[in-house]
């Protein structure tokens, strides 16, 4: 009984919408127009601060950090030395400096500088990795030139890490993201 009622219901929106199609259709297409000017109104907020409540610790962190640096992407340190970096104590303070920024930043994932990159190696056995500096850094003269032939025969080295007259070098920090 409740189904043909329901049935009659329809039955006779249906019977109107039919008898007044022009209206109808005008009204479907009036509808879909306001529909597609109200499209200009949607944007999409991608950033991923709007995933915290406002104050979150988080969101604090990354604000100090962002104030800090001026951008949460890389930490980037220049060092210098006019004296040229290749002595014992300019790569004992970069290799200090690179530990330092990493224990000193909780949220940091990776640090590149000198002192902590890998050299391939070949030899009769196969390849083998070894640091551009040795944990012990070499204080004499052919130690320390080796040194830098290593760090200047690698050209992602050479091009973006130290400077050509080997007075400056980039120490830079990827924070945790």
């Amino acid at each position: 009984m409740k189904i043909s009622k329901v049935n009659n219901v329809f039955r006779g929106i249906v019977q109107r919408m039919v008898n007044h199609r022009i209206t109808v259709s005008l009204c479907f297409v009036a509808l879909c127009v306001l529909a597609l000017m109200g499209t200009k109104q949607i944007y999409f907020q991608t950033s991923w601060d709007s995933y915290f409540v406002e104050g979150d610790p988080m969101l604090k962190q990354t604000d100090e950090f962002k104030s800090i640096f001026g951008n949460d992407y890389y930490v980037a340190v220049l060092a210098r030395n006019d004296e040229g970096l290749f002595t014992k104590q300019s790569l004992g303070l970069i290799r200090e400096l690179s530990q330092e920024l990493m224990d000193s930043l909780s949220y940091s994932e990776k640090i590149t500088s000198l002192t902590d990159l890998e050299f391939m190696v070949g030899s009769e056995e196969g390849m083998t990795l070894e640091q551009i500096v040795p944990d012990e850094i070499p204080s004499d003269k052919m130690g320390l030139e080796a040194i830098r032939r290593k760090a200047y025969s690698k050209p992602y080295v050479a091009s973006r890490l130290l400077s050509k007259d080997g007075t400056m070098t980039w120490i830079m920090l990827k924070p945790d993201t």
